[in-house]
C-alpha cells in the first residue's frame, strides 16, 4: 500500500509542476533572445541533379511505405546535411533545415551531430502530414541515436542557460522546447 501512496503523491507534484509551468509560461513576460539570427538566409536553393534524385528516391521510398536502410539515410545526410560553425546558426540552434539542405553546428558531441544530422534530414524528407514534425523528427532520430539525442538535451541545456537574463525565463524557455520537440501534439 506504501508504494501507491507514493506513486499517488509523485503523480501530484508532477502535475502541480506542469500546472505552474504552463500558468507562468502564460503570464511571466521574458525578453526575447538577443542572438543574431542565422548568418546564412535560407533560400530555394537547386540541387545537384546526383542530391535531387537521392532527395526523390528517399522521399518516394517513404511515401510508398518501403524501409530505408540507416546506410542510405546515412549517404543522404552526407550529401545533403552540412558542418558549420555555431554562429552561423545564431549560437543557439544545434541544427537547421533550410529548403533542401541541412545544417548543424560543428562543435556537438560526434553522437549528438549525428543524431542532429538525422533529425535535420527528416525534415527535408517529412511529407506535411505529420502532427507534430519537430516530435516526429526527433522519434526517428531518437530511435537511431538514442546517445545523440540525450547528449543533444544536455548540450542545449548547457547551452542555452546564456541566453536568458533571468532563471525564471531560463527554466520557460525549457518548458517551452520540451513541448515542441517532445511532446506528441
Amino acid at each position: 500500500m506504501k508504494i501507491w501512496k507514493i506513486i499517488f503523491i509523485s503523480l501530484i507534484i508532477l502535475a502541480g509542476m506542469v500546472l505552474l509551468l504552463e500558468i507562468f509560461s502564460k503570464i511571466y513576460k521574458c525578453e526575447a533572445i538577443k542572438v543574431g539570427p542565422p548568418s546564412f538566409i535560407c533560400f530555394e536553393s537547386v540541387l545537384k541533379p546526383k542530391q535531387e534524385k537521392l532527395l526523390n528516391d528517399l522521399r518516394d521510398k517513404r511515401l510508398s511505405g518501403e524501409k530505408i536502410s540507416k546506410q542510405e539515410y546515412w549517404e543522404a545526410a552526407k550529401m545533403l546535411i552540412f558542418e558549420v560553425d555555431p554562429e552561423k546558426l545564431g549560437g543557439y540552434l544545434n541544427g537547421i533545415a533550410c529548403s533542401n539542405y541541412g545544417y548543424v553546428r560543428n562543435d556537438l558531441p560526434i553522437e549528438a551531430k549525428k543524431f542532429v544530422m538525422r533529425h535535420e534530414l527528416e525534415h527535408l524528407l517529412q511529407t506535411g502530414k505529420e502532427r507534430n514534425r519537430e516530435f516526429s523528427a526527433n522519434f526517428v532520430s531518437g530511435k537511431e541515436y538514442p546517445l545523440g539525442l540525450i547528449q543533444t538535451i544536455f548540450f542545449s541545456i548547457k547551452n542555452r542557460v546564456k541566453y536568458h537574463n533571468s532563471s525564471i525565463c531560463y527554466i520557460l524557455s525549457l518548458w517551452k522546447t520540451f513541448k515542441v520537440y517532445i511532446l506528441p501534439f
